[in-house]
């Protein structure tokens, strides 16, 4: 089953592509089950992941609040008013084996009852997310996934050097920052403050509210620390909170 009824076609993007869009997202919120993973049947077009799908190209322009349509590939152009970014898709955190080797070597140490319950949400739309592609003389841009790839497809990782070289990457004072991008693909559980705020709520993400979002996002600062799985304070490893790091915090990111 698919959400998006639409065929990929050469060309112009068609108004009807828009219309099958806002359809099927409509039609996926109204289910209320955002644990429920996004179908590799899901319409996309030729080459593109799941992630890049139709549905998903959808919910992201919502959730951002893109003055853009949504595009029908493997990426697309954020804006809002002046500014402009170039934003591809990944998977955040990855528990997918192939042989004996782990796509992230954190999910080795899981417990068999966890290890399922990640799997189970993998391809969640809290679990995946849109990654910024910095532009570079000549054309080129920095290439998101294979930073993240390059650190054991480690989210915390690439978050830390994400956040390291914000600025270096995207110098325009009046761009985009990495608090407001944050804030933007509803990646506050990051935060050592909101997940600790969330761990003395028992894990329990249907009492996240708009006014608990709105709170969350005010005490979000330059100067805000980023969790890392190296610690044990929020390794994925005998924590009740795994299964919200893993596939992001759902609820929060359907305030569209």
């Amino acid at each position: 089953m698919s959400y998006v009824d639409y065929k990929a076609q050469k060309g112009t993007i068609p108004q009807k592509y828009y219309r099958a869009v806002d359809e099927g997202v409509e039609e996926f919120k109204k289910e209320q089950n955002v644990y429920k993973p996004i179908s590799g049947d899901e319409s996309r077009n030729n080459g593109c992941d799941v992630e890049a799908s139709y549905l998903c190209h959808g919910i992201w322009t919502k959730v951002m609040k893109n003055s853009e349509k949504p595009m029908t590939g493997s990426y697309f152009k954020w804006k809002s008013g002046e500014v402009e970014m170039i934003f591809h898709f990944d998977i955040m955190n990855n528990p997918s084996i192939k042989g004996k080797k782990y796509s992230c070597g954190l999910f080795k140490e899981l417990d068999a009852e966890l290890g399922e319950n990640v799997k189970a949400i993998y391809h969640t739309i809290g679990n995946m997310t849109p990654i910024p592609w910095f532009p570079l003389a000549g054309g080129s841009y920095i290439d998101g996934q294979k930073l993240h790839k390059s650190l054991d497809e480690r989210w915390d990782l690439y978050l830390q050097v994400l956040k390291s070289n914000w600025k270096k990457w995207n110098p325009d004072p009046n761009g985009l920052s990495f608090e407001r991008y944050m804030i933007l693909t509803c990646q506050q559980v990051y935060y050592e403050e909101i997940y600790e705020d969330i761990s003395k709520e028992g894990a329990n993400t249907k009492n996240i509210t708009v006014d608990t979002i709105r709170r969350w996002n005010d005490r979000i600062t330059p100067d805000s620390k980023l969790i890392s799985f190296s610690d044990p304070k929020y390794s994925l490893q005998g924590t009740t909170q795994s299964r919200y790091l893993t596939g992001g915090v759902p609820p929060v990111r359907f305030s569209m």
